[in-house]
């Protein structure tokens, strides 16, 4: 959470003081705009609050093994991960 706070603190620093031209004018035809963009940030961070506020007034206790979830990121160590996320036989070559 503390990261999304700084992230959310960050992106309102930068478009401080940013004109309101700039702030809806799109790039490109098919590119979202500076106001677009934050409004889908905005309408996400909100989406997932709901989703676990949800979860937490209906969730069940239980525990889970700890994961190396840091190591996705890390392209220097190799994980196994679930057999659904293989790819098919026909894809191996």
């Amino acid at each position: 959470m503390k990261n999304n706070e700084k992230a959310r603190i960050d992106l309102l620093k930068e478009v401080e003081g940013i004109t309101k031209e700039m702030l809806h004018k799109k790039p490109g035809e098919d590119q979202w705009s500076i106001n677009q963009i934050i409004e889908h940030l905005y309408l996400m961070e909100i989406s997932i609050v709901r989703s676990m506020e949800k979860e937490l007034v209906n969730a069940r206790k239980t525990t889970v093994d700890d994961k190396p979830i840091h190591l996705t990121v890390n392209r220097k160590y190799k994980v196994l991960h679930p057999r659904l996320y293989s790819r098919a036989k026909h894809f191996n070559h």
